[in-house]
């Protein structure tokens, strides 16, 4: 690669010199995107599921969904207010905890005319729900 002396060129000259580079930058990207489609054309013959035009991976697995799950705890403050005893503690929880509530009076029971959704043990180990028959 020639040396050469920046601080001797003129302005015009280091403009020239940058659209060069510029324009040989955008030559090689494309000899390797060209090279690289080339590849995965010749990888998608040998698998089950081709990739997608552009992004070069194939399909994504998609997030298993899970059915909603009934709440097992309410605010005794805002009734309207629950919790399903999964993923972080709600505001109102924590607030009454602090103030010296247990997670025991915070439950829906089945005693005060509400469906509890307590999770049993049955005897293979999973956890079900009670159900109201």
């Amino acid at each position: 690669m020639p040396s050469v002396n920046l601080k001797a060129l003129s302005f015009d000259e280091l403009l020239e010199l940058r659209d060069q580079v510029d324009a040989a930058i955008s030559t090689q990207i494309e000899s390797e995107r060209r090279a690289l489609e080339t590849k995965l054309a010749r990888l998608n013959r040998f698998s089950d599921s081709p990739a997608r035009a552009g992004d070069g991976l194939g399909e994504a697995p998609r997030p298993q969904k899970f059915g909603k799950v009934p709440p097992q705890f309410r605010n005794p403050d805002n009734p309207s207010e629950t919790w399903s005893g999964r993923g972080l503690r709600p505001r109102w929880m924590v607030a009454a905890l602090a103030a010296g509530r247990t997670i025991e009076e915070l439950m829906i029971r089945e005693d005060a005319g509400e469906i509890s959704h307590q999770p049993k043990n049955t005897k293979s180990g999973r956890r079900t729900s009670a159900r109201k028959k």
